[in-house]
C-alpha cells in the first residue's frame, strides 16, 4: 500500500507541475499576443497621422501656398 501511495502522490505531483507549467504558458502567451495587439495598434495610429499629415502636405491649399513662397523668394532675391 506503501508504494501505491507513494506512486499516487508522485503521480499528483507531476500532474501539478505539468498544470502549473501549461497555465505559466498560457498566461505568456497571452502577454505576448497583448504585446503584439498594442504595437499594432500603434503602428495604425502612426500610419494615420502620416496619412493626415501627407493629406496635408498635398492639399491644393498647401501647394499653392508653397508655390507662392517660391516665387515670392525668388522675386526677393537678387539676380547673382
Amino acid at each position: 500500500m506503501t508504494g501505491r501511495a507513494g506512486g499516487l502522490l508522485a503521480l499528483a505531483v507531476v500532474e501539478v507541475l505539468a498544470g502549473v507549467g501549461l497555465r505559466n504558458e498560457a498566461l505568456c502567451a497571452r502577454g505576448r499576443a497583448e504585446a503584439q495587439f498594442r504595437l499594432r495598434e500603434d503602428s495604425r495610429q502612426e500610419l494615420r497621422v502620416v496619412q493626415v499629415l501627407l493629406a496635408d502636405i498635398c492639399s491644393p491649399q498647401a501647394v499653392a501656398w508653397r508655390l507662392e513662397q517660391r516665387r515670392r523668394d525668388a522675386e526677393l532675391q537678387p539676380e547673382l
